[in-house]
């Protein structure tokens, strides 16, 4: 079984644990320095710090709600009243 090391947890875990890069020229697959379970947190607290910083924080603009991140997607159903998509903010280079 193929294995490697992941940078960020610094365990050595199976090759399917990372994901793929492409290929090489040679046609050899290329992998991802960090596992998956290392990249799925990383972006998750990228995702959390740019709502944080666009947002100033968990707490609605338009009415003072503020809760755990996983309610907002249900908060002001009516996309009228929405000023921006949270999910846009995820591709902000910040």
């Amino acid at each position: 079984m193929l294995t490697k090391f992941c940078k960020s947890c610094n365990e050595e875990k199976p090759i399917e644990d990372f994901y793929s890069m492409g290929y090489t020229s040679t046609g050899k697959k290329k992998r991802k320095p960090t596992c998956k379970l290392c990249e799925c947190r990383d972006q998750t607290e990228k995702y959390r710090n740019i709502i944080e910083s666009h947002f100033g924080g968990w707490v609605c603009s338009n009415c003072g709600f503020r809760g755990h991140p996983k309610q907002y997607d249900c908060h002001h159903l009516d996309p009228s009243t929405k000023v921006v998509e949270i999910s846009d903010c995820r591709s902000s280079p910040n």
